[in-house]
């Protein structure tokens, strides 16, 4: 009797082990196919909602690939798998970055050569200012002759009869 008490101890015990045992790795692929599921939702763009990922997108077609993309994840579709068919399906214009290859290249390029090319024109454009700033003679002051004379004694008039407080003509 006591032996057969002993026994479904340690039954219930083997159960509970195994049972959690399975548990954790349910949770486990449940966490990992949840991070599948929510990195395909934030990098896709909609079909339905342009500008918007499959995430964001409000519409009821969005919805239907939503509950699509994670039935194929719950069936043991891997991400890449469920990727390849989407884009076999809508296009490349469902990827909300471009690929690192042939054209989508040329887009993650593009900033970098305008980049790079614009601080060397601007670095250029500086040394040659500096050097023609350098390179100037400076002049020395000359005397107007008598029609700058006469101008600069009808500007002194003109300055001297200003009000300065106002800056208008005193009458």
């Amino acid at each position: 009797m006591v032996l057969a008490s002993v026994a479904a101890v340690a039954a219930i015990a083997f159960v509970g082990a195994v049972d959690t045992t399975l548990a954790a790795a349910t949770n486990e692929i449940d966490a990992e196919l949840e991070a599948s599921y929510n990195r395909l939702m934030g990098d896709l763009m909609s079909p339905y909602c342009p500008g918007r990922t499959i995430k964001n997108c409000p519409s009821y077609q969005a919805t239907l690939l939503r509950e699509r993309i994670r039935e194929s994840l719950e069936s043991g579709q891997t991400e890449e798998a469920v990727l390849a068919a989407l884009l076999d399906e809508f296009g490349d214009g469902m990827l909300g970055r471009p690929r690192f290859s042939g054209f989508g290249l040329v887009a993650w390029l593009t900033p970098l050569v305008v980049l790079v090319g614009g601080g060397w024109g601007v670095t250029a454009f500086l040394r040659r200012q500096s050097s023609r700033a350098a390179a100037a003679p400076e002049t020395e002051f000359t005397p107007p002759d008598e029609e700058g004379q006469r101008l600069e004694a009808i500007l002194e008039t003109e300055l001297a009869a200003l009000d300065p407080k106002l800056g208008i003509l005193n009458p």
